[in-house]
C-alpha cells in the first residue's frame, strides 16, 4: 500500500482505509521506509528472546504444584 501510495495509484484515505491505520501512522511508516527500506519496518524485537520468558524447568514445576497441591485453585 505505502509504494501504491507512493506511485499514486491510490489515495492516502484509502491505504489509510486498507491498512487500518490513521493518517499519522501511515506517514510514520512512509518515513520509515524512506529512511530505511522494508526491514525498517519490522518491529525492533523481532527474532529476539522476550526478558519476561520463563524457564521451562520453572514452568513444569508450576504446573506440577497446581496439579497436586493446589489442584482446588482455580487459576
Amino acid at each position: 500500500m505505502l509504494r501504491q501510495y507512493e506511485l499514486r495509484l491510490i489515495t492516502q484515505a484509502a491505504a489509510c482505509q486498507i491498512l487500518r491505520v490513521s493518517p499519522a501512522t501511515f506517514f510514520r511508516y512512509l518515513k520509515k521506509l524512506g529512511e530505511g527500506g522494508i526491514e525498517a519496518l519490522k518491529h525492533g524485537n523481532t527474532g529476539k528472546r522476550p526478558h519476561n520468558r520463563m524457564e521451562e524447568s520453572q514452568r513444569s514445576r508450576i504446573v506440577d504444584l497446581i496439579s497436586t497441591k493446589y489442584c482446588d485453585f482455580q487459576p
